[in-house]
């Protein structure tokens, strides 16, 4: 009975141990698949060595002027480079990571990104994003669901997103606040955010309504 139980307990050790295995392979290759080719940014341009890390890794991308969301790597369209900018990425369920950041530096025509359920968005991818400049001039909206290692450390950064487009013609500002997006879209019932965030936010950017 004893020997019983000790070949038991040992079973079940090496099931663990296969699939502490498991992750730390994927994790590895996931992180793999986050490597930025500098040279393949050069060679082809951003938004096309950006979709390609995107696609990689899971997510997929709306393209300028087209309303098919991209979600094929074996099938990215062919044809002049600077045909196809990057407009929207859904990250949902993907597996992009901070280090992967450096590939939307250079995107001029983003306007949504949503991020739900990814399990390496953080405070830090979020700190990056709200600091490439390209998309704190571009960038219209944004969706943060169910990525649990998102806290308001991360979101608080939000307010540097506010530079709204505006109308060369009139001076007028013709688009609505990056902050409403928090207070009315953002949706994570297990992330912690708290009145002080919410307060510092209204501060440097009032939302519009």
């Amino acid at each position: 009975m004893l020997f019983s139980k000790s070949t038991g307990s040992f079973r079940t050790l090496r099931i663990m141990h296969a699939n502490v295995g498991r992750r730390s392979f994927w994790g590895w290759l996931n992180a793999v698949f986050n490597n930025v080719d500098y040279d393949r940014i050069k060679t082809v341009g951003p938004d096309r060595a950006a979709s390609e890390w995107l696609l990689r890794c899971g997510a997929s991308v709306r393209y300028k002027g087209l309303d098919k969301w991209q979600k094929d790597y074996n099938h990215l369209p062919t044809g002049p480079l600077e045909k196809f900018k990057i407009e929207g990425i859904d990250a949902t369920e993907s597996c992009i990571m901070h280090k992967g950041f450096d590939y939307l530096d250079h995107l001029e025509h983003v306007k949504e990104i949503k991020f739900q359920r990814c399990i390496y968005i953080e405070d830090l991818c979020l700190e990056r994003l709200c600091k490439i400049e390209n998309l704190q001039k571009s960038l219209k909206g944004m969706e943060i669901i169910s990525c649990g290692n998102v806290t308001d450390r991360g979101i608080i950064n939000l307010h540097l997103l506010n530079n709204a487009d505006s109308d060369t013609n009139s001076g007028q500002n013709t688009t609505g606040n990056l902050l409403d997006l928090l207070l009315y879209r953002v949706m994570e019932p297990f992330m912690s955010i708290r009145k002080g965030m919410f307060s510092y936010l209204w501060e440097k950017a009032p939302p519009t309504v």
